[in-house]
C-alpha cells in the first residue's frame, strides 16, 4: 500500500533552502523542476522557459510535487524589501 506524502510547495522549498544557506534565486530553481518534468508556479520560470512550463503544468500526472499557484507576494520578492 502506497502512502500519501504531503509533499512542499515551491515557496517552502525555496524558503528551506535559504535557511540552509543556499542562495538559489527563483528562476535557477523553477528552472531544476522543470527539467526533472515538475510543475513550478510559471510567475518563477524565465520567459524562455514559459511555453515548456506551461505545458508540464497541463500535463502534469505525476504525485511528486504540488501543484500551486499563490495569491500573495512570493517569499524571495518579500525577503528583498
Amino acid at each position: 500500500m502506497l502512502e500519501e506524502v504531503d509533499w512542499h510547495s515551491f515557496e517552502a522549498i525555496l524558503q528551506r533552502l535559504h535557511q540552509e544557506g543556499i542562495y538559489l534565486h527563483p528562476d535557477q530553481l523553477a528552472s531544476f523542476f522543470l527539467m526533472h518534468g515538475l510543475p513550478v508556479d510559471l510567475r518563477y520560470v524565465p520567459a524562455h522557459l514559459q511555453l515548456r512550463a506551461r505545458s508540464i503544468n497541463e500535463n502534469y500526472q505525476g504525485n511528486m510535487a504540488r501543484m500551486e499557484v499563490l495569491k500573495q507576494p512570493s517569499y524571495y520578492i518579500a525577503s528583498l524589501n
